[in-house]
């Protein structure tokens, strides 16, 4: 199916040719720079390192940790080998050997370097790219302190002692302060200091037992943010703020992940997270529930365009702060022969304007709306339906809770036990209650991101776009404002099937004729159902006595039909 998913940019294995110099200024800059990334076994942090090495960066370092039974290097080895990896082993065959895994875990301190590493890391990294969190939403506050927050303070105390370092980036969220309707590239207020919440955890992780208190308390703790993962981004960013004034700092607020647009393949995927994992579970028919408002935009942004602006973000901040750090050089170094309050004074002022940078990514303020984008993912999922459904994609949606309510009881609660009932008897350890109740915990988490509209200011963001070279345009394609969501959407669905389902071109007329099946089925189920609760309501009524009143008001009202 990858050759069916149609590329919508030059193809990227012709861009090593004459039609794409060899030299550009943004892939002059990275090349043989020496990067420590964080999450790089993510969704996001493999396209970081694919995209590092081709831009033929020296050394990608990896924090990794042990995980399953399998080692930091053996993970990256599996990960780094697969389709997304293609394009680039064309062009650099050993790209493998500028990777190297590092064991360490962002919830310990230090993030559990050792010594040796952590001073090989200082002498020689040049920029620090941190992509790992924990992103889930139902995760305890003391976790998302101990991983997003007092991790990222361990990574910035690496990165103050790091003599060649000239950026570190901090992926955060568009949605870091969602409190707020409009949000611009600066700063806000935080919740609580960074320190005292870093503080709070850990006085919980050294008395677990207590952490119940802190649990049940969560909710009034972090409001208004809906969720523990935004309130430790917000936490986050103040200690970029705060940092900021001492090292080279970008903020990256991306909103809502979906696959890649481009770079390095179309609609490449890995996870199921947001709403990739709706998608995929409407397109199983198992969800038949989706509550968003279809009038407010959809922020969606593709994976690559994140990444490559961030990339991009690193470039354009470097190139404006470095004639001011020389300066600040050269100053420093005058004082040393002639100290006078003038120089120290205009020191002062030069390190002021070395505030970290925010830059939000986020789509173009005509993007589709949440109506359009299902609309159009529906049709794609009837053109191209999944062999491994499980009833046919028809999916329910509503704005309104108490809507949100029935439809659940009448679309997951029932057929979920019954569904569960006959799966008992062919003894088959498969169960759809337990799933469901899962799937709706999440789905009253994201529907706070569903039923709002958020606007946000760009402007850092683009004028980064406009100082890049054409090249660049090309190589590194970030601008938000080149997407048109109805030439995407095919792909997307596409690469769904391919990436995630495993699909391949010869299953679709199976999964036709399979799914034609099941709309047969499903309008029979539809017609006992209905007939059920029509009779339930009868009888109801008639115990209730409400059949014989409602006979009485019509006998009443008939002679003036007449």
């Amino acid at each position: 199916m990858a050759e069916f998913i149609k590329p919508m940019l030059p193809a990227m294995d012709d861009w090593s040719d004459d039609s794409m110099p060899d030299s550009t200024p943004m892939r002059d800059f990275y090349r043989g720079k020496v990067v420590l990334l964080t999450g790089g076994t993510g969704f996001l942090g493999q396209i970081y390192v694919e995209k590092l090495l081709r831009c033929e960066a020296k050394m990608v370092y990896v924090l990794v940790r042990s995980k399953r039974g399998k080692s930091g290097p053996e993970r990256l080895q599996e990960l780094y080998s697969g389709e997304l990896f293609v394009v680039l082993q064309k062009i650099y065959p050993d790209y493998v050997q500028r990777v190297r895994a590092i064991e360490g875990n962002t919830r310990e301190l230090k993030v559990g370097l050792t010594d040796e590493i952590r001073n090989e890391l200082i002498e020689h990294v040049n920029i620090i790219l941190h992509a790992a969190a924990d992103v889930r939403f139902d995760n305890t506050l003391k976790e998302l302190s101990l991983v997003n927050l007092r991790g990222t303070r361990e990574l910035l105390k690496l990165a103050e002692e790091c003599t060649q370092l000239d950026m570190f980036a901090y992926i955060s969220t568009a949605f870091s302060h969602c409190e707020r309707m409009y949000i611009e590239e600066k700063f806000y207020e935080p919740p609580m200091d960074p320190e005292e919440m870093i503080e709070i955890a850990e006085h919980f992780e050294e008395h677990p037992d207590d952490e119940t208190n802190l649990n049940v308390l969560t909710d009034n703790f972090v409001h208004p943010w809906p969720n523990t993962y935004s309130f430790s981004k917000a936490l986050s960013e103040e200690l970029m703020r705060q940092y900021g004034k001492r090292i080279p700092i970008v903020v990256i607020r991306p909103s809502i992940i979906i696959s890649t647009h481009e770079d390095p393949i179309p609609a490449w995927c890995n996870n199921i997270y947001g709403l990739n994992g709706m998608l995929v579970a409407c397109g199983l028919g198992f969800l038949r529930i989706m509550v968003f408002d279809p009038d407010l935009k959809g922020d969606v942004i593709c994976a690559d365009f994140v990444t490559n602006s961030t990339l991009a973000a690193i470039w354009d901040r470097y190139n404006e702060l470095k004639p001011l750090t020389q300066s600040i050089e050269t100053i420093k170094n005058s004082e040393i022969a002639n100290s006078d309050q003038e120089n120290y004074d205009i020191n002062c002022n030069q390190m002021m304007a070395m505030e970290s940078k925010i830059y939000n990514v986020t789509a173009k303020d005509d993007g589709p709306t949440w109506g359009h984008i299902s609309n159009t993912m529906r049709d794609m999922l009837i053109m191209y339906p999944t062999t491994q459904s499980i009833w046919c994609h028809l999916p329910n949606t509503t704005r309104y809770r108490i809507m949100e309510f029935f439809l659940v009881i009448f679309y997951h609660a029932i057929p979920g036990f019954l569904y569960d009932f006959v799966l008992k008897f062919t003894k088959n350890p498969r169960r759809l209650l337990p799933l469901y109740r899962k799937t709706h915990l999440f789905m009253i988490k994201l529907r706070f991101f569903m039923t709002q509209e958020w606007k946000f200011n760009n402007e850092n963001m683009y004028a980064v776009y406009e100082r890049m070279s054409k090249h660049d345009q090309l190589y590194f394609p970030s601008d938000v404002r080149k997407f048109n969501w109805d030439s995407y959407c095919y792909n997307y669905n596409l690469g769904l099937l391919r990436y995630i389902g495993k699909e391949t071109l010869g299953d679709f007329e199976p999964a036709r004729r399979r799914m034609k099946k099941f709309y047969v089925a499903h309008f029979c189920v539809l017609v006992i159902y209905y007939s059920l609760l029509a009779l339930f309501y009868f009888y109801l009524g008639r115990l209730l006595g409400i059949n014989s009143f409602i006979s009485s008001q019509i006998d009443r009202i008939e002679p003036f039909f007449h």
